[in-house]
């Protein structure tokens, strides 16, 4: 058998076993091909005010809290990728709220149960409290995380205990 020959049975072989590779179904990639959150940005309102606004990577506002108290619930919706005026879907995701204070001896956040969750059930409406132990500044980063990992996360925003 000529060196030629040997050549094309090699490739054959490694073209049919390719083919036969790609062909498996293979169930763990599949959460690969799941679809992830939308989100662009974030507001976050408490007793129907506006505290802070996250889009595009810029942070409009503060979260400020009085020391040794608990804030009022702040709601947080979640905006769409597209359109900081319209509200991204996230009730369609097994999407968890994580919040992360820099410095936890000044403040700790919480997540809550939003006002009118009983009532209207939505899995995507999302709320936290936040309790000012000391006075000082320090940091908060919200990520909306799927399976683990963030779909959505701010940059630190500012936390001011007075």
């Amino acid at each position: 058998m000529t060196s030629f020959s040997t050549f094309r049975i090699a490739i054959s072989v490694l073209f049919v076993f390719t083919l036969i590779a790609g062909c498996k179904d293979n169930s763990v990639d599949d959460d690969h091909n799941e679809e992830h959150a939308e989100v662009g940005g974030a507001a976050f309102n408490a007793s129907g005010n506006r505290l802070v606004t996250y889009w595009d990577t810029k942070v409009k506002g503060q979260f400020e809290v009085p020391q040794g108290s608990v804030s009022p619930i702040i709601e947080i919706t979640f905006l769409s990728d597209l359109d900081s005026s319209k509200v991204a879907d996230t009730h369609t995701e097994e999407l968890t709220l994580k919040l992360t204070v820099a410095d936890t001896s000044v403040a700790v956040a919480t997540v809550a149960i939003p006002a009118g969750f009983l009532k209207t059930m939505h899995e995507d409406d999302y709320a936290m409290t936040i309790r000012g132990k000391k006075a000082g500044s320090t940091t908060l980063k919200v990520s909306l995380l799927h399976g683990g990992h963030p779909d959505f996360e701010t940059i630190e925003i500012p936390l001011i205990v007075k």
